[in-house]
C-alpha cells in the first residue's frame, strides 16, 4: 500500500503547508498549517499510548501460560489442586449473576493448571470486567496460605497506562471497580509473620 494513502494530514490540501510569503494571508494559512500539525501529534500520541497497552498486554499473556492453556478449560478441578482450572464470580465469590442488569463479570484462572518455561507453577490471575456506567464491588475468592490479590493491570489508570508496576496494595476480599473498566489481579506470597511478633 502506498504510505501517502495513509498520511496523517491526507483531508487537507497541500498547499496550506507551504504558504507563499510571511505577511497577510500567509500569516493565517503559517497559522492554520501549525494547528493542523499540533491536532494530529496529539492524535499520534494518543495512539502510541494505545499500542504501548497492547503491547503490554501482549507481552503480559505471554509471560503466564495460564492465559494461554493449549487446550480447553473445564471449570472443574480435575486435577485435585484445590480450585477449578477457570470459574466465574460476580458481587458473590463462586457466583456469577447472568441476568442481563449485571453488567459485570469476574473470571479466575488456577495458575497450578499451568506451567512456565522452568517448570514452576504459574500464578493464579483474576479478571474482573465492569461494564457498569457505576463504581461495582466484586467479591473476590479466597487464596490458600499466605496469598493475597494484587493488582497489575486497570485500564482505568491512565497516567500509568493501564500497567501498575508499582502497585504495593493487595486485596482479600473485595475489590472495587470503576466504571466500564477492566482490572487484572494477580495471586502473590505475602511475607509470613514472625511467630513471637504475631503473639505480641
Amino acid at each position: 500500500m502506498d504510505w501517502r494513502s495513509r498520511a496523517a494530514c491526507l483531508e487537507k490540501d497541500p498547499e496550506l503547508f507551504f504558504p507563499v510569503g510571511n505577511t497577510g494571508p500567509a500569516l493565517l494559512q503559517i497559522e492554520e498549517a501549525k494547528d493542523t500539525v499540533a491536532e494530529k501529534e496529539k492524535e499520534l500520541k494518543k495512539n502510541e499510548s494505545l499500542f504501548q497497552f497492547v503491547k503490554n498486554a501482549i507481552a503480559f499473556r505471554k509471560e503466564h501460560p495460564i492465559l494461554h492453556v493449549p487446550g480447553e478449560m473445564y471449570g472443574v478441578d480435575y486435577q485435585t489442586r484445590g480450585l477449578p482450572d477457570v470459574s466465574l464470580h460476580g458481587e458473590r465469590a463462586w457466583y456469577m449473576n447472568s441476568e442481563n442488569t449485571s453488567r459485570l463479570l469476574g473470571i479466575m484462572y488456577c495458575g497450578a493448571y499451568a506451567h512456565r518455561a522452568d517448570g514452576s507453577e504459574d500464578a493464579s490471575i483474576y479478571v474482573a470486567y465492569n461494564f457498569h456506567w457505576e463504581d461495582r464491588i466484586f467479591a473476590l475468592p479466597n487464596l490458600a496460605g499466605y496469598r493475597k490479590w494484587k493488582k497489575v493491570i486497570d485500564t482505568s489508570a491512565v497516567k500509568e497506562n493501564g500497567f501498575l508496576e508499582q502497585e504495593q496494595e493487595t486485596y482479600s476480599k473485595k475489590l472495587k471497580v470503576t466504571p466500564r473498566t477492566i482490572v487484572v489481579l494477580m495471586a502473590v506470597e505475602e511475607e509470613k509473620k514472625d511467630a513471637s511478633v504475631a503473639a505480641l
